[in-house]
């Protein structure tokens, strides 16, 4: 957790790299429903967005190989810093 940026440090919201892994499990539980080679697209929060596209990390990559597609990666500042959506 890390502390809330919404209230300003008064409470604690899922960490960047929580919200991540929560993303991954939820790839893992789609895997079989999804068309394979149908491209995807995920949208987050931008902290998370700007996360998954760094070059110092292989989250896309294995969300990807997870899905067996390629995912575009959107940002969303509507999107509070724990939602996503993959559509």
């Amino acid at each position: 957790c890390t502390p809330c940026p919404y209230c300003h440090g008064a409470s604690y919201v899922k960490s960047v790299q929580s919200v991540i892994y929560e993303i991954l499990a939820d790839a893992r539980k789609q895997r079989n429903r999804q068309d394979s080679g149908k491209d995807l697209t995920l949208r987050v929060n931008p902290e998370v967005a700007n996360e998954l596209k760094a070059r110092t990390n292989t989250y896309l990559s294995e969300l990807e190989q997870t899905l067996d597609t390629s995912v575009l990666v959107s940002s969303d500042v509507s999107l509070h810093s724990s939602q996503f959506d993959i559509q």
